[in-house]
């Protein structure tokens, strides 16, 4: 356990070292956050609705920034590493040393994000604060109570998800472009663009069978109080679920994949 705690604390030295890359990152959403208020703003101005796909001309707004605050809290990027250590045989030494690789990867994660993940938290309440002025919404403290309890979940389903991306290496020699394919489509299904509802019931209704919408989408319907707490419990039940059957399958493709390696002799 030990060496596990050490591994989190280097990803977070790491993190406040390079803390700048967050800053920009955000600000270099800005302009394309700018674009889609412009866009729902021309909308909500066009067509005079009150409701546009379910949500408020202030919900929308509301929604647009979250999405932005969210999808950066949860980022990944170390799926290209986990295919570094295929391609070039770094695997090796997980495979000698008493050092599971699955845990090595997870605890690297939470050290690297996890001063992102408490900035974002504080900046989701800035804006929730901002919100309440600017568009006269209300925000409930229960509300915010369990965000931070289902975006818990939500980073597990993305770990989870990108490290059986990553694991593709195994078998596939150019994965670069499947990495950004995969992270796109992401992207979109977990509603990190745009809220679900775009794609209608029947949309909805295929996504509810996938582990997508439970990221980014659900959590902010959370913190907008757009869920009963009936169905906050619901939700996060299914985000274990998903959590479950996702670390059951990576470790399947992993012994697998160990597997494939080690016949090719590493």
């Amino acid at each position: 356990m030990s060496k596990y705690i050490f591994i989190i604390k280097m990803g977070l030295q790491m993190s406040l070292t390079y803390r700048l890359n967050y800053v920009i990152s955000i600000l270099s959403s800005a302009f394309p956050i700018l674009l889609q208020v412009m866009l729902w703003h021309a909308v909500f101005s066009y067509t005079g609705a009150e409701k546009v796909y379910g949500y408020t001309y202030p919900e929308m707004m509301a929604y647009t920034l979250f999405a932005l605050l969210i999808g950066q809290a949860l980022r990944t990027g170390f799926e290209y590493e986990v295919a570094t250590d295929i391609k070039d045989g770094g695997l090796n030494r997980f495979l000698i040393q008493p050092l599971s690789y699955l845990g090595y990867r997870l605890t690297a994660y939470l050290g690297n994000n996890i001063s992102y993940f408490l900035v974002t938290l504080v900046l989701i309440g800035l804006c929730g604060i901002g919100l309440t002025y600017w568009l006269d919404m209300t925000f409930e403290l229960k509300s915010f109570l369990c965000l931070l309890l289902v975006l818990c979940a939500a980073f597990m389903i993305q770990f989870f998800l990108f490290y059986m991306v990553g694991l593709v290496a195994f078998w596939a020699h150019e994965v670069w472009g499947v990495f950004e394919s995969v992270r796109i489509v992401g992207l979109v299904l977990s509603g990190g663009i745009f809220p679900l509802t775009v794609f209608g019931e029947t949309g909805m209704q295929i996504l509810s069978y996938l582990p997508f919408q439970y990221v980014i989408f659900f959590p902010i319907e959370v913190v907008l109080g757009r869920v009963s707490d009936a169905e906050v419990l619901h939700g996060f039940m299914l985000q274990l679920f998903w959590v479950g059957v996702l670390w059951g399958v990576s470790r399947l493709v992993w012994q697998r994949g160990c597997k494939s390696f080690i016949a090719l002799g590493g």
